[in-house]
């Protein structure tokens, strides 16, 4: 079977073949507009640059100053697209000293997109972060670098928590995570701490167990997805009864080499009513699969980088030659849109 041809814009300015693997987190606007971070490690140098859909064009949005020795690690566009968050990882130069050993430390940047203005900053928050589907508060899982039993800051607590943008007044919701999603379907908050799924409402602060085994759900509600792990390759389930949807999974295994049989979950798509997940055995080939309609709808190539909130319009770095590996000095803008046909 052939797939419909995607439409693309490859984006290959001075300032992208400059940053190669310097690049920090895409995050794309609903008109195509693309803003990522462009790094420079001989100068410690860091901006948020922004692509034009219109003019093509890719200039300096945002010049960073807020530190020489931060490296950035995400970026996320809020809901409403007024605010953008990016987080950076930061040697405590302080604390390294006193301890006589390199200690650093992940800080959330969140910044308004009109006045450039940074509105907020909080410590501790390095790739789990959510936005509340109004923009107005956020939720983020507070982590450390560097693995387990390594020192962390002083001011380090762990666990989930949401923060008021208005006044940043913070409330804790578990003592332990290590993920989590503030799904627009229902307005709750979904928090995973490896072994079991939380849901936390935002509106009467409280905190529940539930049955799931993932946090990522479509638009709807009705299904979900589970990440991939060590074990396991990511699956679709049926929010009401719980159900492993054993077709839909096979279907799409069954784009992967018979020896490799895996899928990891990228990210829903609003628009097609779709869950995309990428197949093994790398992560430069995506299939998108329609859940209204029961079956594939397409494939397309590159390593996800970022989407814009429909979910209609990706970021990649497009495949090498083998398919083995992704050009790191590349950015892909791909528009789904057709496969809704």
């Amino acid at each position: 079977m052939k797939f419909p041809f995607i439409k693309s814009i490859l984006l290959i300015s001075a300032s992208l073949t400059l940053i190669s693997a310097n690049l920090a987190g895409i995050s794309i606007s609903d008109y195509g507009d693309v803003y990522y971070i462009n790094y420079s490690p001989i100068n410690r140098s860091k901006d948020i640059h922004k692509y034009s859909f219109s003019t093509k064009r890719s200039k300096v949005y945002i010049s960073l100053t807020d530190g020489k020795e931060c490296v950035p690690v995400e970026t996320l566009l809020d809901p409403t697209r007024t605010k953008i968050a990016y987080s950076q990882m930061c040697r405590n130069a302080s604390q390294s000293s006193a301890k006589g050993i390199d200690i650093y430390y992940y800080v959330l940047t969140i910044a308004h997109l009109k006045t450039k203005n940074m509105a907020i900053t909080i410590n501790n928050v390095g790739h789990a972060f959510s936005f509340s589907p109004k923009g107005d508060a956020i939720a983020f899982v507070e982590e450390s670098p560097g693995e387990r039993g390594y020192p962390v800051p002083d001011d380090y607590v762990g666990g989930a928590w949401i923060c008021d943008l208005k006044d940043g007044s913070r409330r804790l919701m578990v003592k332990s995570a290590h993920d989590l999603n503030w799904s627009a379907h229902d307005g709750n908050i979904y928090i995973s701490d490896g072994s079991s799924v939380y849901r936390y409402n935002p509106a009467k602060m409280i905190l529940n167990n539930t049955v799931y085994y993932g946090i990522y759900f479509s638009t709807d509600g009705k299904y979900y997805s589970t990440e991939i792990t060590e074990d396991a390759p990511s699956k679709i389930y049926r929010s009401q009864d719980n159900a492993e949807m054993v077709e839909w999974n096979t279907m799409i295994l069954a784009r992967s080499p018979r020896q490799y049989r895996s899928m990891a979950f990228r990210f829903w798509s609003n628009k097609l009513k779709a869950a995309v997940f990428s197949v093994a055995p790398s992560d430069t080939e995506n299939v998108i699969f329609s859940v209204s309609k029961g079956r594939i709808l397409g494939q397309f190539s590159g390593k996800v980088i970022g989407i814009n909130a429909q979910g209609d319009i990706v970021a990649v770095h497009p495949p090498l030659a083998s398919h083995a590996a992704w050009a790191t000095d590349r950015i892909q803008v791909i528009d789904l849109k057709r496969y809704q046909k």
